[in-house]
């Protein structure tokens, strides 16, 4: 028990020593003392020890060090430098790459981090960069370059809260990819307003900018919807034509589903019927959706049950949530066809129905 409280006492000084906090800094001193703690295998002092020599704090840059202390402290279950030994992994430094453990550790870091983050963040609100550099320095967030990183796996994973966590520091410094997929999970988690902020940003780079017109449709979406700005249908299909016509798939559909319910145009459901079975043979599932609806409705087109069932089943292959919601509740109604369907799938993966 004495060697252990020595060891976290060793610990915390070499903490205080490369931190500055209680005295000058002195990455030196602060590797002395972790060395120390290390030499008892107190798990927290290896893990610092690693952060140094990967980082070259206090000592010589030493991948191969780094990893060998950080793969110690890891295996003894320390969490405080799981970020530098996912970057091991993720970079090869001192290992084989590995990006499914690369994940796993940089998840682990930022998981803490988000933990802590709601413990003083209850309304789930995005922190400010001011609140994340004060993290940082205490350890509990992640530097810039791996919050990019650890964005991306939240992102891809559809995890838009967590995304939206950290892909500020890289938005702030003009990364176009970080600002669109920031703007996107933004709206994802409802925080419209600064959504469209980033939006608008990217469309006032011009057509330069490759996000330029994608952007200009899901802000359409957005006035569409009244979604952090007054409902306007008429700005919203000004938005789509632009989009529509420098070739954006997406706002194709948009504009045909504003004909189709006269929303901020001329309605004309003949047009839109033209329009959403383009984009239906051409595997989009917005447009199998609405076009089902057509079909079954009559509007635009004649009553077909057989066009309908056609598209409305293969909105739900790909899974359009809104198609596999309707699937469902006629499976529950007792339909035998939606019922093989949805046996025939053993589930379905929710997809293609965040349009921001």
């Amino acid at each position: 028990m004495v060697e252990k409280e020595d060891s976290w006492g060793e610990t915390m000084l070499g903490m205080c020593h490369e931190q500055g906090v209680g005295v000058d800094k002195d990455p030196e001193k602060a590797v002395e003392y972790y060395q120390k703690a290390a030499d008892k295998k107190y798990p927290k002092a290896m893990g610092y020890l690693g952060h140094c020599y990967y980082n070259g704090i206090g000592v010589k840059q030493d991948y191969n060090k780094a990893f060998e202390l950080l793969k110690k402290a890891a295996d003894e279950g320390d969490i405080f430098n799981s970020e530098d030994y996912g970057l091991c992994y993720y970079n090869g430094h001192g290992t084989k790459k590995d990006l499914k453990k690369a994940e796993q550790y940089l998840r682990i870091a930022g998981d803490s981090g988000l933990a802590y983050a709601e413990t003083q963040n209850t309304e789930k609100k995005v922190l400010s960069q001011a609140e994340k550099l004060r993290m940082a320095e205490t350890g509990l967030w992640l530097s810039v370059a791996s919050q990019l990183k650890l964005a991306d796996i939240y992102y891809k994973s559809r995890n838009y809260y967590a995304a939206a966590m950290f892909y500020p520091a890289e938005a702030e410094k003009g990364n176009e990819t970080a600002q669109f997929n920031l703007a996107y999970s933004l709206a994802a988690i409802y925080s419209d307003a600064e959504a469209l902020k980033w939006y608008n940003g990217l469309i006032k780079k011009g057509r330069k900018c490759k996000y330029y017109v994608v952007s200009l449709n899901n802000v359409g979406v957005l006035y569409r919807r009244g979604c952090g700005v007054k409902r306007d249908y008429s700005k919203a299909v000004n938005y789509f034509r632009e989009a529509s016509r420098l070739g954006n798939s997406e706002a194709d559909v948009n504009l045909a589903i504003a004909h189709l319910y006269g929303q901020g145009v001329r309605r004309d459901p003949y047009w839109a019927v033209q329009r959403l079975t383009r984009a239906a043979r051409k595997k989009n599932y917005e447009a199998m959706h609405y076009l089902s609806l057509c079909y079954y409705d009559g509007v635009g087109v004649g009553k077909n049950k057989h066009e309908y069932e056609r598209w409305i089943y293969r909105a739900a292959s790909g899974g359009f949530s809104r198609s596999m919601s309707w699937i469902e509740s006629q499976a529950a109604s007792g339909n035998a066809q939606a019922q093989k369907f949805l046996n025939s799938r053993g589930g379905y993966n929710e997809k293609g129905d965040a349009d921001f």
